[in-house]
């Protein structure tokens, strides 16, 4: 599995290569539109409508303070505007900031 942030041209190379090959991906989308519901939708529209059925604490090192944080997470599925045919999965995960 493939895990990165990506941004400008290499977008749909990214996306073209991973999806036409059916490799599993993760990238953070930030301001993005997929096709949800039928038509096209903010990703940050979407993460507010998502019901978080799972949540945990996290627990992690921060300068030497060991900090307990709760998450929240859900998906739901998506399709890219590029890629109308391939059904993804968007995962949410609430708690870090």
């Amino acid at each position: 599995m493939h895990r990165g942030a990506l941004s400008g041209v290499y977008q749909h190379a990214f996306y073209d290569y991973f999806i036409g090959e059916g490799r599993d991906f993760i990238v953070r989308l930030k301001g993005r539109s997929v096709l949800s519901w039928g038509g096209m939708h903010e990703v940050h529209d979407l993460a507010r409508q998502c019901t978080m059925r799972h949540s945990h604490h996290v627990t992690f090192d921060s300068h030497g303070k060991e900090c307990d944080v709760p998450v929240s997470f859900g998906a739901m599925p998506v399709r890219l505007p590029m890629h109308p045919e391939k059904e993804l999965h968007l995962v949410i995960v609430k708690g870090f900031g």
